[in-house]
């Protein structure tokens, strides 16, 4: 009967996790199989089936973290109008820590040097530092102050992308992009993006107008340009063509700027 007691006892007992080793757990395991022999006679003692909790299992291994790809170092390009009417562009390319400098007549790439004042970039007789919208640029041993053109800049950044006419309209805000073999269009003050590939065509040729046809997933797009002067009904800038944009049959008017 005491057996029974015991060994009822024995099957009702729960085993709880504890943070001692392994080697304690047997031998606290064993002084309980020895205690039910000596009360049961020489009975053979239950087995004790392992658990979850008196074997934990091994904790799973992280996730190796997902590979991603590196993110494109953004080049920077800036405008600027100096002394003697000097136009020239300027580009950083932060990944060979160069400076590429646009003349009248000639492109020169620049290496960076150490100064007391921040970052300068020089070849030869060439050099250009900039700091806050201002730069100083040496051509041919002449150092001349520059001011930057803000609107320029971002124009001039889009042609560096290999862009031939930039756009842009008010009400909904849109703006577009277009290059010899695709169109960019943002739309809804920038929450919609279309990218879609046009027919080859030839801005630079003398007709007054243009027309451009594409059509991609779900749109329908036809832009046409009119050669002629257009003032930018916000800010009151004055663009070189007139632009009609009609999307899925929605039209939108606005003014672009050749690049070429």
């Amino acid at each position: 009967m005491h057996s029974e007691r015991l060994r009822r006892r024995h099957g009702s007992w729960t085993i709880t996790s504890h943070p001692l080793s392994r080697g304690r757990r047997a031998l606290g395991a064993a002084a309980v199989v020895a205690l039910a022999v000596g009360c049961g006679g020489g009975a053979e003692p239950p087995a004790v089936e392992p658990t979850s909790e008196t074997l934990p299992a091994p904790a799973a291994e992280p996730s190796p973290e997902p590979t991603r790809a590196p993110t494109p170092v953004p080049q920077l390009v800036a405008a600027y109008e100096c002394d003697g009417g000097l136009y020239v562009v300027a580009q950083l390319v932060p990944e060979t820590d160069e400076a590429v400098l646009y003349l009248p007549g000639r492109t020169v790439r620049l290496a960076r040097e150490e100064s007391a004042t921040g970052g300068r970039y020089s070849s030869g007789d060439v050099s250009f530092s900039s700091s806050g919208g201002y730069a100083l640029i040496g051509v041919e041993w002449s150092e001349r102050r520059c001011v930057e053109n803000r609107r320029r800049s971002r124009l001039e950044a889009i042609k560096l992308s290999g862009a031939e006419l930039w756009a842009t309209g008010n009400e909904p805000g849109w703006s577009m992009e277009i290059h010899p073999d695709r169109l960019i269009l943002v739309t809804d003050y920038g929450q919609r993006r279309i990218e879609t590939p046009i027919p080859p065509h030839d801005l630079g040729a003398a007709e007054k107008r243009t027309v451009i046809q594409a059509s991609g997933p779900g749109h329908e797009l036809t832009v046409t340009l009119h050669r002629r002067p257009c003032v930018d009904t916000m800010s009151g800038e004055t663009f070189d063509t007139a632009v009609e944009l009609v999307l899925d049959g929605t039209t939108l008017n606005g003014c672009g700027q050749g690049l070429n």
